[in-house]
């Protein structure tokens, strides 16, 4: 029946040439599902599918299957859970999977959960009311929140869900949701969506909120469901198509764009720029959404899908025809240029300022790029410290360069062309970051220093403290300061009070550049390969695993569930972190120079690339090749 492979069409954005991946269908079980689809969730290699049905009797039943999707060419249908039977058809429409445990949101008889161990056999464990009509369920950290319908969203103790709840926020009419960073992020029917601040889940509060107050609007639809990538949420409004929304701001939500078509938009999923959308009418569309302005429908395809579940690299597609089916992405990540800056030293190092671009380019000096079109960067400005440009830091529009022998300079680029001089930390200055008028500063001589720069004329210091060998990079997350101390590993500070850093941890594998997001660190370490660190517990660094490419690495860039790597003459490294204990090398991008370092900022990836300059590329094209990372 799925024969045919699905070709997408290239779709050519005002951002440049992009494409969404290229889809081969995988397998379908067995078609029908003995009832009507309404949701489904992943939890590893267990799939879970909710139905309605209806019973010989005249009544209606609704329940869950399980299928054990290890082999996505041959689901297997492993056990099923029904809920109580009722004289009208009603159907679950959120399911929540972690671990072993499934939260099953079923409208007014509350929320169940559920237990699949090893044999895959579903027990009850117990029923919560939710405070509503439980439309949708999502879990983070200790919580579970849930979309109540016109009773809002409720939080509850995820150990006692029946006896904890926490917090409530009445709504217009809570229909999907979606948390990340302890901000629930709402689709709220005819009101449109809400962000609420959930940081204190016994007093949730609304931050943001754009509201469907006329046709143009999206008002004859609501918001149906939300997902996020990057600072984009992507909502399904109904009738009125796909909304795409700015949420970099949570108190200022700002539409980008508008895409109607015929149908209904019952689901959507995305893979950062490729939203896949569950139409009933028109069946599944694949959009291109890299130009948020301007999403471009590139393929539809099937019968009547009302749910669609993404985990990279397969999709599952649940179908009121057709059953389920899963679908492969055969081809991922390929680097593309857009745009290149020639430059007259050596680019070891990029940071963005707005829409301009600093760049420490060696004994050039500091360059300042205007990138507001990707495809024709401009040298705008450059400035020669005296000493070798190593890397740059903003904050607040002030530049602070760490020039080795010649310092920190601490630089105005308010009336550019012209770049002006504020104030100078003396010392061999190797990189630096700025957060809130400090200064953290790694000497080749003197270790680390912390400086007060709230007055740039007046540096003053706050405190130093000496290191093993010599320091090579660092990065700033809240108040830990993770350095890359080379040879002798990765260290780990509180510097919540800057005048007295305190060591927590190290781990003494050798660190040459590192980037953190969340609770892992991800290091680059020349010739011994990246690794994957998990600093969860800071007091003691936990090697993760750790993997060789194709030459030194030189920087290491994350970006959800993918990786890019500068790999020096080799060029430029994109792998798929879907399987974090098993990273798999999608593409290579060659460049002229040696790759340095690297910078992903929305859809754009700035790879700072020795003689060569600076590259702007998509970092999302598609290639056929795909191999398993080679571990040592």
């Amino acid at each position: 029946m799925f024969a045919w492979l699905v070709v997408f069409l290239v779709a050519v954005s005002a951002w440049g040439e992009e494409t969404v991946p290229r889809l081969a269908a995988r397998g379908v079980w067995p078609g029908y599902l003995r009832g009507a689809p309404s949701a489904l969730a992943l939890s590893g290699t267990r799939l879970y599918v909710a139905r309605s049905f209806p019973r010989v009797n005249g009544q209606w039943g609704r329940g869950v299957l399980v299928f054990e999707v290890s082999n996505p060419a041959n689901p297997i249908w492993l056990d099923k859970w029904d809920s109580k039977d009722s004289p009208l058809e009603r159907r679950i429409l959120g399911l929540c999977a972690a671990g072993d445990q499934l939260f099953v949101a079923d409208g007014t008889n509350g929320v169940h959960r559920l237990s699949a161990g090893l044999d895959a056999n579903l027990q009850w464990q117990e029923t919560f009311a939710s405070a509503g009509e439980a439309r949708d369920i999502q879990l983070s950290g200790e919580f579970v929140y849930v979309a109540n319908g016109a009773a809002g969203v409720s939080i509850h103790q995820l150990a006692e869900p029946s006896t904890r709840l926490l917090g409530r926020l009445l709504t217009t009419q809570a229909e999907r949701l979606q948390v990340r960073d302890q901000l629930i992020y709402l689709a709220d029917g005819s009101a449109g969506i809400k962000i609420i601040d959930a940081h204190d889940v016994a007093r949730p509060a609304l931050l943001g909120s754009w509201r469907f107050n006329s046709w143009f609007d999206g008002g004859v639809g609501c918001a149906q469901g939300i997902q996020l990538y990057s600072n984009r949420a992507v909502v399904a409004s109904g009738y009125t198509g796909m909304q795409i929304f700015d949420i970099s701001k949570p108190a200022q939500i700002d539409r980008l764009a508008w895409f109607f078509q015929t149908g209904i938009t019952a689901d959507l999923r995305c893979i950062r720029g490729s939203v896949f959308e569950a139409n009933p009418i028109q069946g599944t569309l694949f959009i291109n959404a890299w130009n948020p302005y301007v999403p471009v429908q590139v393929r539809q395809m099937g019968a009547e899908p009302v749910g669609l579940e993404v985990a990279e690299p397969l999709i599952y597609i649940i179908d009121n025809r057709a059953g389920l089916e899963v679908y492969d992405p055969v081809s991922q990540f390929l680097p593309r240029r857009l745009g290149r800056v020639p430059i007259n030293g050596f680019a070891s190092h990029f940071t963005l300022n707005g829409h301009y671009g600093c760049v420490a380019d060696g004994k050039a000096g500091l360059q300042i790029l205007d990138i507001a079109n990707p495809a024709d960067p401009q040298i705008v400005a450059d400035y020669v410290p005296g000493g070798f440009a190593r890397q740059a830091a903003c904050d607040n529009g002030t530049i602070y360069l760490a020039a080795g022998g010649s310092g920190v300079h601490i630089l105005s680029a308010s009336n550019l062309p012209a770049i002006t001089l504020l104030g100078q930390i003396p010392g061999a200055a190797v990189a630096v970051q700025v957060k809130d008028g400090i200064a953290y500063i790694l000497d080749s001589l003197k270790g680390l220093k912390i400086y007060s720069v709230a007055v740039a004329a007046e540096p003053r210091c706050l405190a130093q403290l000496p290191l093993a060998g010599t320091p090579e990079n660092m990065a700033l997350t809240g108040d830990r300061l993770y350095l890359a101390c080379g040879q002798y590993g990765l260290m780990v500070l509180d510097v919540a009070s800057p005048e007295h850093p305190r060591v927590l941890g190290v781990n003494t594998n050798s660190a040459y550049r590192v980037k953190v997001v969340g609770d892992r660190a991800y290091v680059a370490a020349l010739d011994e390969g990246w690794r994957l660190t998990d600093v969860a517990d800071p007091t003691l660094p936990k090697t993760l695993g750790y993997w060789k490419a194709s030459g030194p690495v030189y920087d290491v860039c994350p970006s959800d569930s993918s990786v890019f790597l500068a790999c020096g003459n080799q060029g430029i490294e994109a792998y798929s972190l879907a399987d974090s204990q098993t990273p798999r090398i999608m593409s290579r991008f060659a460049t002229k120079g040696s790759a340095q370092y690297l910078e992903l900022v929305g859809n754009h990836l700035y790879a700072a690339a020795g003689q060569q300059g600076v590259l702007i590329l998509n970092p999302w094209a598609p290639s056929p090749r795909e191999q398993t990372a080679s571990q040592p």
